[in-house]
C-alpha cells in the first residue's frame, strides 16, 4: 500500500507478479525503496513503488545437501528432487542442471570443471564429464542411501551411506566395489587426503581410518553425542570433525588419538571444511555459522543471515574463497575468512567502507576510518564493535548516525594485552570486519 497524503488514502501496489508475504520494507528516500518476503525475496523500487525489480537470485528453492567448487568461479550444488546447480561467477548466478532423476541428492564432489560425481539416496551416483550438461547414471550395485562422496582424482573415489556402507571405483565410476568398515554405523561424510589414505564419519560420533584404500578399516573414536556428521582432513595427519551439539575433535597424528577442541560451535554441525590446519568453517543447524582461524582453539559466530539450516559448506581450491548453503536453496559466501559471511545476490550493498586501521600493528593507541554514502536505508547510522580473537566483545567505538563522508575514531587499547583484534563496522543490516595487531 502506498500514500501520498500523510495515510489519508491509499493506494494498493503490487510488485510483480509475487504473491508470498512480505515481512518488511524500507525507504531510502522518497524513490527508493527496498521490500524483502518470503524465501529470501528482496525487491527494489527507484520511483517511489510505481516499478519493482527483485534484487535476490534463487536458483532453487530445494535443499541443498551438498556443494562444490573447483576454484573461485566455478561450483557446483546437489540437494532435493535431484537439484544440481552450476556456477561460472562465483556463485552470482546459477544454472539449474537436468541429471535425469528427481532423488534425493546427498552430496557432489567436483574434481575439475569438468568432472564431476554426485550420490544419493537409493544407492544413486551420478557422473558428468562435461561440467554437469549431462549425466550418467552409474551401476553401484547397492541400494542405499549414499550420504558421503569423495573423490582424489578422476579416477579414484569413494563414497559412504547407510549400513556401514563404503563403495569405492578406481575407473572413474564405471566400475564399483565395496570397501565396508565391518559395521552397521550410518557413515555421513567421508574424507580422503590420497587413495589410499582417508576417513568416514557417522551415527554415535563414530569416526573409521585407513591406511590401504579401505581394505582395512579402523574404528578411532567413538563418542556419546548422537552423530558426527562432518570430517575434514588437511593432511595425513591433521584434521577435525564434529556433529550433534557441535561437538569437535581434532587429531594431529592420522586419527591415533582425537581430541576435544578447547571451544566448539554451539549448534549442530552438519558440515565441515577445513582450508588449512587453522582456517575453517562449520555450517551448522538454523542458520549458524562459525569459523576458527586458530585451529579450533576459538570458533566465532558469523552474522546470523537466517534462520534456515545450513547443510553443506566448500572451500575454493585455489583461494579463501568459501561458500555455506542449506534449506530453501540459501548460499552464503565469503571471500576472506576474517570479513564475514554474505548472502548472495543481485545487487550487492556498497553504502559503506572500512578502512584498515592506522597505524597497524599499533601500540595502544589507533586509528580507525570509515566511509559513509549518500542514500542509506539507515539514514547514516554506524556501529563499530572492537573483539578479541575469541570472539568477545571488548568495545563499542560508536555507535550513532554520521553525515555522508569520512569518518574516524580511536580505539585506545591501553588496558589490553598484545594480540590480535577484530574491528567490525555494521550499518544497513551489512556489516565488514578487519583485523588489527596490539604490539607493546
Amino acid at each position: 500500500m502506498k500514500t501520498t497524503n500523510a495515510g489519508l488514502t491509499w493506494t494498493l501496489t503490487n510488485i510483480c507478479s509475487y504473491t508470498s508475504d512480505f515481512f518488511n520494507i524500507r525507504y531510502a528516500n522518497a524513490d527508493i525503496i527496498y521490500a524483502s518476503g518470503s524465501d529470501g525475496i528482496m525487491f527494489k523500487s527507484t520511483n517511489g513503488g510505481t516499478n519493482w525489480f527483485e534484487l535476490s537470485k534463487s536458483a532453487t528453492n530445494q535443499l541443498i545437501d551438498g556443494i562444490s567448487f573447483v576454484n573461485d568461479m566455478t561450483g557446483f550444488f546437489a540437494g532435493n528432487n535431484g537439484t544440481i546447480g552450476r556456477t561460472t561467477n562465483g556463485g552470482w548466478d546459477w544454472t539449474v542442471l537436468n541429471p535425469g532423476i528427481s532423488t534425493e541428492l546427498d552430496n557432489i564432489c567436483a574434481v575439475n570443471e569438468n568432472v564431476v560425481f554426485a550420490s544419493g539416496h537409493g544407492g544413486v551416483v551420478l557422473r558428468s564429464t562435461n561440467g554437469g550438461t549431462n549425466w550418467t547414471s552409474l551401476a553401484t550395485n547397492v541400494t542405499s542411501d549414499l550420504l558421503g562422496i569423495d573423490f582424489v582424482n578422476a579416477l579414484t573415489g569413494y563414497a559412504v551411506g547407510q549400513s556401514g556402507n563404503v563403495i569405492k571405483t578406481t575407473n572413474g565410476g564405471d566400475n564399483w566395489f565395496n570397501v565396508n568398515i565391518g559395521g552397521t554405523t550410518l557413515l555421513w561424510d567421508v574424507d580422503f587426503v590420497t587413495d589410499q589414505i582417508g576417513w568416514t564419519c557417522g551415527v554415535g560420533e563414530e569416526i573409521w581410518g585407513t591406511s590401504d584404500g579401505g581394505q582395512n578399516w579402523t574404528k578411532q573414536y567413538d563418542g556419546s553425542g548422537l552423530g558426527t556428521y562432518g570430517i575434514s582432513m588437511v593432511n595425513a595427519l591433521t584434521g577435525y570433525a564434529s556433529g550433534s551439539s557441535g561437538n569437535t575433535v581434532k587429531t594431529t597424528d592420522g586419527g591415533l588419538t582425537w581430541i576435544n577442541t578447547i571451544t566448539s560451535p554451539t549448534q549442530t554441525v552438519w558440515a565441515l571444511e577445513f582450508k588449512n590446519a587453522d582456517v575453517g568453517v562449520a555450517a551448522c543447524a538454523s542458520g549458524y555459522v562459525f569459523k576458527t582461524t586458530n585451529g579450533g582453539e576459538t570458533w566465532i559466530q558469523e552474522p546470523r543471515r537466517t534462520i534456515n539450516t545450513m547443510y553443506a559448506v566448500d572451500f575454493s581450491k585455489t583461494s579463501n574463497y568459501v561458500w555455506v548453503a542449506g534449506s530453501l536453496g540459501i548460499i552464503l559466501h565469503n571471500q576472506n575468512i576474517v570479513t564475514g559471511l554474505k548472502l548472495m545476490s543481485a545487487e550487492t550493498p556498497q553504502n559503506f567502507m572500512l578502512y584498515q586501521n592506522f597505524p597497524n600493528p599499533f601500540n595502544s593507541i589507533t586509528n580507525v576510518k570509515f566511509k559513509l554514502k549518500s542514500g542509506m536505508l539507515n539514514s547514516g547510522f554506524a556501529e563499530i564493535k572492537v573483539y578479541d580473537i575469541t570472539g568477545k566483545l571488548i568495545t563499542v567505538l560508536t555507535s550513532k548516525k554520521y553525515k555522508p563522508g569520512e569518518h574516524t575514531v580511536r580505539f585506545d587499547a591501553a588496558g589490553l594485552p598484545s594480540g590480535v583484534y577484530f574491528y567490525r563496522l555494521s550499518s544497513d543490516k551489512f556489516s565488514e570486519t578487519k583485523r588489527m595487531i596490539l604490539l607493546k
